[in-house]
């Protein structure tokens, strides 16, 4: 099913970024906060991975490519200014555009008449969630 693996990619891209931030990160509340984060997109891309096929893992993960330039843009986003503000404002973007790219899924299989599975609506409001977190370090 196409919303598990754009599930898949966005909790893999999820815990890219956040490897990719935390050794700029000096706030230990923030890094508690980005432990969470991490968690709970671990435990959805383990879930997803129990639902894929092996084929449908294949090309639901994110690829080299994707992983190589984000890690790029965060290093590059991060050499004049790791601050709290920067980061947190780095990780609200990416956790937006992955909100987006659910959402667009979910609404093309609502125009399909397909039925949406629950977690997808799950994983849009734990990511929601992690952007209000998120703010409080803006």
């Amino acid at each position: 099913m196409k919303i598990y693996e754009e599930i898949l990619k966005n909790a893999d891209l999820g815990i890219e970024a956040i490897e990719a931030v935390k050794c700029r990160v000096q706030d230990e509340r923030f890094l508690n906060e980005l432990a969470k984060e991490k968690r709970a997109y671990v435990s959805y891309r383990c879930e997803m991975e129990r639902e894929l096929s092996d084929s449908q893992l294949k090309d639901a993960v994110a690829s080299k490519f994707q992983k190589a330039m984000m890690k790029f843009g965060t290093k590059m986003n991060t050499v004049f200014d790791s601050s709290n503000t920067n980061i947190a404002e780095m990780m609200i973007e990416g956790t937006n555009m992955g909100i987006n790219d659910i959402q667009k899924e979910i609404n093309r299989m609502n125009a399909d008449k397909e039925d949406v599975p629950p977690v997808a609506y799950e994983y849009i409001e734990m990511m929601q969630q992690n952007v209000d977190e998120l703010r409080n370090y803006l």
